[in-house]
């Protein structure tokens, strides 16, 4: 029997679940980008500073908080953070990141953030899902550690809408 997943607007509960059942990467990740060592702290300020935030579940357990923020430049800023649930239904995560991110495009004309370098798994569901990463990784965040910058448009999603 396969396992259910849905999406809903993220509450506090789920929040804090996510916070304490991170990934690694995505808890060192967070770290080199706030550097606040509270992973409750920076969660919870991603969804403040976001527009929209949700939580994925999975057979009704948070398996990850994600949203979008603005960013000044008019660019939407998309963000994840995920639990080891993930990785049981890595088909939905992979259309999660297609079609959330499709819909992000609906709000802004480009969406773009930075993945911690050493974040692989982040980075190539990233790149799955239509994203472009700069090769180079540069210093950034809190502690300077590499990040690649990442980005799409709404015109990549029309590109690749032709291919099909």
């Amino acid at each position: 029997m396969g396992r259910r997943t849905f999406i809903e607007p993220a509450s506090d509960h789920a929040v804090l679940t996510v916070a304490a059942r991170a990934r690694e990467g995505d808890r060192r990740e967070m770290y080199a980008l706030r550097g606040e060592p509270d992973m409750r702290t920076s969660l919870r300020a991603c969804v403040r500073l976001s527009l929209w935030s949700w939580v994925l579940r999975v057979d009704e357990e948070p398996g990850a908080v994600f949203g979008i923020a603005a960013a000044r430049t008019g660019a939407g800023l998309p963000w994840m953070v995920g639990t080891g649930l993930l990785a049981l239904v890595p088909k939905a995560v992979l259309v999660l990141g297609r079609e959330w991110s499709d819909r992000m495009l609906g709000l802004f004309p480009r969406l773009e953030n930075r993945v911690l370098a050493e974040n692989h798994r982040s980075a190539a569901w990233l790149r799955r899902c239509g994203f472009t990463l700069d090769p180079v990784a540069r210093p950034f965040g809190a502690t300077g550690e590499l990040f690649h910058f990442f980005h799409k448009e709404a015109k990549d999603v029309r590109d690749s809408r032709r291919h099909d």
